[in-house]
């Protein structure tokens, strides 16, 4: 085997990083919180997300079903780390919207931390977009989403708490 090649299939193995999306995986249970303007009250709903590991542990594919303003709420999405460019990149859907968030970051220090940005356009303007997901242990996961618009201050807009379901 050439030198070229021994490189290629290292770098397209599932390395370190890849071991966060292996404690991801499984069944959970949601309890999201979410507020449609800084101030403002927060909405409340639950879920359960499905998450499922493709390509042999190289992508965690993520299937949410809940409720969302009191309607039905279903998103798709899939989280990867590339060994090359040393990111990691979130694609996320949902029924709320038809355009796909794309949100990309390095390895935190903390493995158990993903800190992803992306940026997108509303009705309402460019929104700059963080994805924090705290990885608290095999059980529970904390995801939040921060934005901000316009120059304003960047704020929390939703927050959910996952619990492995039984």
């Amino acid at each position: 085997m050439s030198n070229h090649h021994e490189q290629w299939m290292k770098l397209a193995s599932p390395g370190p990083q890849h071991e966060i999306l292996k404690r991801m995986e499984g069944a959970f249970d949601s309890k999201a919180r979410f507020w449609m303007a800084p101030g403002a009250p927060p909405m409340d709903s639950t879920g359960r997300m499905v998450n499922t590991l493709l390509l042999g542990g190289r992508v965690l594919e993520h299937k949410y079903k809940g409720t969302m303003m009191g309607s039905e709420f279903e998103g798709w999405g899939s989280l990867s780390f590339d060994n090359i460019s040393q990111q990691y990149t979130g694609v996320w859907m949902d029924t709320m919207a038809t355009m796909i968030q794309l949100h990309t970051g390095p390895a935190d220090a903390n493995p158990s931390v993903l800190d992803l940005r992306g940026e997108f356009t509303l009705p309402m303007g460019v929104i700059q977009s963080r994805h924090l997901t705290r990885v608290l242990d095999r059980d529970h996961m904390v995801f939040e989403i921060h934005q901000s618009r316009a120059g304003q201050p960047e704020a929390i807009i939703g927050r959910i708490e996952y619990t492995r379901a039984n």
